[in-house]
């Protein structure tokens, strides 16, 4: 009845604004300049501000969709004693040519432990944005920020999402989007506030009882909360061309393939939410044995992609404009081990761009890497390693063996073949760009 209620009321204000569906073919003036790929219809007679009812992001260049994601990260090339990891691995990032950042921000101890974060509470999610270093972070000159988000009262999606959760989480993300669309109007900056795949998130909770398809329909109210109070926002502001800022609700699913036999969020969670974005964490298809080529895995991921994009929920559902229309979809990780062929990257670059073309193929609106710099400690030195103060982990020197390898600069410094292609890729604005392979980093 909420839902229904919704997308009267949504189609109602529709009406009496003015607004129309218009696609990029009615009249070919999409805006490719700030709001990346924005369109919006014509202001009445009266001056009245009318708001975007679409964002198209698809066919922009590489550099503003394919992004690159810097957190956990357990070291940072030439960090300065006062610098802070996020804000340095930003600038890396802006150095390769990229225009898409994705970070986190939860348990920041957790997230960016080469920061000393002690001393720093947090009573709401915005109140993380407020934070000097974030401040910092999106005044940078990036296009759009993924943000891995979740709000700071954990919920208990088994018992049910209870109406005080649902009103408390809608209520956390209206704040998150009323400060993100205030303070940054006129920036022409996206963010796209996330969570992190679903389908792990949710299986530390099954039990392979039938309460597992509660827990996914649970997970849907609760993620069509978060949504409700991004539209709540939004609503009072009026995302419009002239405004120029945008705020976009996503849910991040990480099983696609039949190998998964619990039930997927892909199939219960998803049809069942009217999110802005969906997007895929994928690991599903890069390693040997699956793929053996860049064009395996762009072929064999678009398929995995077409049956995600069949899944997601109806136009009509939607108590919001479906601003990005029948092209939802995004990958917000993907990524493989540099050192899994002896260091040379070859199959990282591999995968990287078989990523790329099926982006192409399929008209993805983002594709973001893991990650910059490692954040999986590995091996006998792990433990050890993982009780490291920031003090201690920022002058500790790591060795061969000691991180699982998914880096594009790796911890001596050196650049990989992925770092290498992703930027020619972005500076020639082409997934089958060639690029320069690095002298091998060798074990010893």
């Amino acid at each position: 009845m909420r839902k229904l209620i919704c997308i009267l009321l949504a189609s109602l204000l529709a009406l009496l604004a003015g607004f129309a569906l218009v696609g990029c073919a009615d009249d070919g003036a999409a805006d490719t300049g700030g709001g990346n790929g924005t369109e919006q219809d014509d202001t009445p007679g009266g001056g009245e501000e009318t708001g975007i009812t679409v964002f198209d992001n698809s066919q922009n260049p590489i550099a503003e969709r394919l992004g690159i994601t810097c957190w956990g990260c357990r070291y940072m090339p030439d960090l300065g004693a006062e610098e802070n990891s996020l804000l340095r691995g930003a600038e890396y990032i802006l150095e390769a040519g990229g225009k898409v950042i994705k970070l986190a921000c939860g348990d920041l101890s957790a997230q960016y432990p080469l920061d000393d974060w002690s001393g720093v509470t947090f009573e709401r999610s915005v109140d993380v944005f407020r934070h000097d270093v974030f401040r910092k972070l999106f005044e940078m000159d990036f296009k759009t920020f993924f943000i891995s988000v979740p709000e700071r009262k954990a919920i208990n999606f088994r018992d049910g999402v209870s109406k005080e959760e649902e009103a408390y989480v809608e209520e956390e993300f209206y704040r998150m989007t009323k400060y993100l669309l205030e303070t940054y109007k006129g920036s022409g900056k996206t963010f796209i506030l996330q969570n992190w795949e679903t389908d792990n998130a949710l299986s530390y909770s099954m039990n392979g009882s039938e309460d597992d398809y509660l827990l996914l329909y649970s997970y849907a109210d609760y993620f069509n909360a978060r949504q409700d109070g991004i539209n709540r926002a939004r609503d009072e502001f009026v995302m419009s061309k002239e405004k120029n800022v945008y705020v976009f609700g996503a849910i991040e699913v990480n099983k696609l393939s039949d190998s998964y036999t619990r039930p997927k969020a892909v199939d219960y969670v998803v049809p069942n939410t009217y999110c802005d974005l969906y997007t895929y964490s994928s690991y599903e298809y890069k390693d040997r044995g699956v793929v053996s080529s860049a064009q395996d895995v762009c072929d064999q991921l678009s398929e995995a992609l077409r049956y995600y994009a069949s899944q997601l929920p109806a136009e009509e559902n939607y108590p919001q404009p479906v601003y990005f229309g029948d092209r939802r979809l995004a990958v917000t990780e993907f990524g493989y081990p540099d050192y899994a062929d002896g260091y040379k990257g070859e199959w990282q670059k591999m995968v990287a761009e078989g990523h790329l073309l099926a982006a192409e193929e399929l008209g993805l609106q983002y594709l973001v890497y893991w990650q910059l710099c490692d954040n999986e400690v590995i091996g006998d030195n792990a433990s050890a390693i993982n009780r490291l103060s920031p003090a201690e982990l920022r002058g500790y020197t790591f060795a061969p063996g000691d991180l699982n390898g998914f880096w594009l600069l790796r911890p001596d410094g050196v650049k990989t073949y992925t770092y290498n292609y992703f930027r020619q890729a972005m500076l020639q604005d082409s997934a089958s760009a060639e690029a320069e392979k690095p002298s091998a980093w060798t074990a010893s």
